[in-house]
């Protein structure tokens, strides 16, 4: 991983514990009751920071290229984050939240376009949601099979009945015959 993103990594690991040592837990706003105030909280600001350092350990294994100076200029920018600004967070969280959240948002958007997508996750995903459409298929072929035996029963009576109406005229016409030749011929006698 580049020196950098070791460094950043670490200094927003410091800022997280420094949050945690300063602010309390309830949403600012409230706390303070200053509708001027974000109503966040210490954890949503730690949430911030720390979705940063997993982008960094996720996929920081690359070279920064042309973006490495703006990404190492971030080191001093964090540094001056955690000094001035998260102090400041209680007293005036209406400007000081802004600007820890600007800052840490400038930040990912540099890692983001420096840093390759982690394609092993979106494969990840999607295999999930094609696991989760194959078994409802299969669940829906389960269903259908009992209907497909008793189908296929019904299927072969209607074959059945169609070929004896086939049937059913040659039959008449040897019933028929049969009848004309097993009647009993009248007698011609003489009376």
């Amino acid at each position: 991983m580049h020196p950098a993103l070791i460094r950043i990594a670490a200094q927003l690991e410091e800022v997280i514990e420094r949050l945690k040592e300063e602010l309390g837990g309830e949403p600012f706003g409230l706390a303070s009751s200053n509708w001027s105030y974000p109503n966040l909280t210490r954890d949503e600001l730690i949430e911030e920071a720390q979705s940063i350092i997993e982008l960094i350990n996720d996929r920081g294994e690359m070279d920064l290229g042309a973006s490495e100076e703006r990404i190492e200029d971030y080191s001093r920018r964090i540094e001056y984050m955690r000094e001035q600004t998260i102090p400041n967070i209680w007293g005036n969280a209406g400007l000081a939240v802004p600007a820890y959240l600007f800052t840490l948002r400038g930040l990912r958007r540099a890692l983001v376009s420096v840093l390759p997508a982690n394609d092993h996750a979106e494969a990840v995903r999607a295999l999930k949601k094609l696991k989760t459409r194959l078994r409802s298929m299969e669940a829906d072929l389960d269903s259908l099979e009992p209907r497909t035996a008793s189908l296929s029963e019904m299927v072969g009576r209607i074959e059945d009945a169609h070929d004896a109406a086939d049937q059913l005229p040659q039959d008449l016409a040897s019933l028929l015959e049969g009848t004309r030749a097993n009647r009993p011929t009248p007698c011609r006698c003489a009376k």
